[in-house]
């Protein structure tokens, strides 16, 4: 039974590396060539713990996890040498805290440590727990690879292994304090790695769906990056379209234009290059960015501007948005101008101002300021909707803030009564000073 310990515990520490690496950092390897390498690091280890010197185990761990992080995963030495020193700290750490911590709550003396292999082993068991814990917990919070992946649920999992260290606790006070046969210490002792198998099984699971939810939300962001080309394409097509039929009429006008400045009727020219000017032909379609889905945003709104009448303004500057995940951009863009639509439409003025730019090259600046003859209504300081169901559609100004709240920014809204004017300004923080 000592034996088989011995092998599910470090078996266990192997388990808790890679659960720590591949939440750090990506695979450069394939699974054959991970499995092979964790399973020489767990030999090499455990052959080496029979020499039976503490200073040989923990320049073990150090190598063999050393070598499988550098070369199984895409982290630099710096990297490596730094995360491995961690665990073997976390690790030394909770070893310490088990030990001194039986002694002082009066579970297990040292001696008894020494002295009852059954209760070392329990005391290892409860080390170890805490060693998950510790790695897991530190895995999580310093985690970055995928800011748009929302894993709020991690931190429930952490109840498993405390639940666990406080089992085992009580395990090793019966061991101690209860004249027990072998029989009961072993079921301790198998109970013990049922339990931890049950943590690290409840971990892998967790891992699976955090996994799936991130292959989801990127096939999501496929599908629309192909809805947004589609629809780009359209718009260039229609683009197309206009301009041909521009082309085929550019004739008869220079043929007008040329009549007209052959009477010297000047004003006749003027008033017909402005009607041409403001033929729904020449204002259907316009380049607003060189980013496809912004283009094809503001270019949905400028039209139905030009059907409500508004007087459209845009302003937008070369910025470099790939930091903003295209289902957060859409959000925010679709919010802004839709309320800014629907509250110049009812308005004398009608009229709406939006633009985007880059401020103290860390921050992008979306600015929204439309004619709204009705001030909005509040709840305090914090603006709410004036729809009929603002039940439901109060969510565009919510969903504004959460977005700039995700991206480190603010939201603000402002209503001047003197201008009739509302502007929203949502400040996102870039990723240029995150790197």
């Amino acid at each position: 039974m000592k034996t088989a310990a011995y092998v599910f515990m470090y078996a266990f520490e192997q388990v808790i590396s890679f659960v720590y690496f591949s939440n750090k950092f990506n695979f450069k390897k394939n699974r054959l060539a991970t499995g092979l390498a964790f399973l020489i690091s767990f030999a090499v280890q455990f052959a080496l713990n029979y020499l039976g010197h503490p200073e040989v185990n923990i320049l073990s761990f150090f190598i063999c996890n050393f070598m499988v992080l550098f070369l199984i995963f895409d982290a630099t030495l710096k990297q490596s040498i730094f995360h491995v020193l961690l665990l073997e700290v976390l690790m030394g750490v909770t070893e310490f805290i088990t030990m001194y911590g039986a002694s002082v709550l009066k579970i297990a003396s040292l001696e008894t440590f020494n002295s009852n292999p059954n209760v070392m082993l329990l005391e290892t068991f409860t080390s170890k727990a805490m060693y998950f814990l510790a790695a897991y917990l530190s895995a999580k919070l310093s985690l970055q690879k995928d800011r748009h992946v929302k894993d709020d649920f991690s931190l429930i999992l952490f109840i498993l292994p405390l639940n666990s260290i406080l089992i085992f606790f009580a395990f090793t006070y019966l061991t101690t304090h209860l004249d027990l046969n072998d029989f009961a210490q072993t079921v301790f002792i198998i109970v013990a790695m049922i339990t931890l198998t049950t943590n690290l099984i409840a971990a892998f699971v967790h891992e699976r769906v955090v996994s799936t939810l991130k292959s989801n939300t990127e096939y999501q962001l496929e599908l629309q990056k192909v809805e947004i080309n589609t629809e780009y394409y359209k718009e260039l097509e229609q683009r197309n379209d206009l301009a041909s039929v521009l082309l085929h009429d550019i004739k008869r006008h220079l043929t007008v234009i040329h009549a007209l400045s052959a009477q010297g009727d000047n004003d006749g020219i003027q008033e017909y290059i402005r009607s041409v000017q403001e033929n729904e032909t020449m204002k259907a379609t316009k380049e607003y960015s060189d980013n496809k889905l912004i283009n094809v945003i503001v270019n949905r709104y400028a039209n139905r501007c030009l059907q409500e009448s508004i007087d459209f303004h845009c302003d937008i500057r070369h910025v470099d948005l790939s930091f903003v995940a295209l289902s957060d951009l859409t959000s925010l863009l679709d919010n802004l101008l839709e309320n800014a639509v629907e509250a110049a439409v009812q308005s004398v003025e009608k009229t709406i101002d939006f633009s985007i730019e880059e401020k103290n090259e860390q921050f992008v600046l979306f600015k929204a300021t439309n004619s709204a003859d009705t001030p909005p209504k509040r709840n305090g300081q914090v603006f709410r909707s004036t729809k009929t169901d603002a039940a439901r559609h109060g969510f565009g100004l919510k969903s504004i803030r959460n977005i700039a709240k995700q991206y480190d920014g603010e939201a603000n809204f402002n209503y001047s009564e003197e201008e009739k004017q509302f502007t929203a300004s949502i400040l996102l923080r870039s990723k240029k000073e995150n790197l």
